[in-house]
């Protein structure tokens, strides 16, 4: 096994090195809209956040997507007297099967809902963390 120890990597012409087949997130936002909409930390490529109503969030990007088939990696944390289970994704009016149209090169449409055995219902969870990953335009 060998060990490869560096300061500093440059390509063959002196500059950045240029990295294939990787992918970091281009976004990423931390919030909370239990009260008000507010970021949570220091995002990154993030314009503003929408409060569209109970569990409903729009993440304006200040850069732009390639295209709007980016990954949405989110997740929340819930404080809720209740058993069920709380999910976190992209948004969809209704019925959470066409989440896609909600979803575009510069705006991110993030859904929160609580569902139980009896019932399901929107709502803004305590926390919610989303990450994008694709090409930027």
């Amino acid at each position: 096994m060998s060990t490869l120890k560096a300061d500093t990597v440059q390509s063959t012409g002196g500059g950045a090195v240029t990295l294939t087949k990787q992918q970091a997130p281009k976004l990423v936002v931390r919030y909370t809209t239990v009260s008000t909409t507010a970021t949570v930390g220091s995002p990154l490529n993030v314009a503003s956040l929408t409060d569209n109503g109970t569990g409903d969030t729009s993440i304006s990007n200040t850069s732009a997507f390639s295209d709007a088939l980016y990954a949405i990696l989110a997740a929340g944390t819930v404080n809720y007297n209740s058993s069920g289970n709380s999910t976190v994704g992209p948004f969809s009016t209704g019925s959470w099967t066409n989440s896609s149209s909600n979803q575009t090169t510069s705006v991110t449409r993030i859904g929160q809902r609580y569902v139980s055995s009896s019932s399901a219902e929107n709502l803004d969870v305590d926390i919610t963390s989303v990450a994008l990953i694709g090409d930027l335009a």
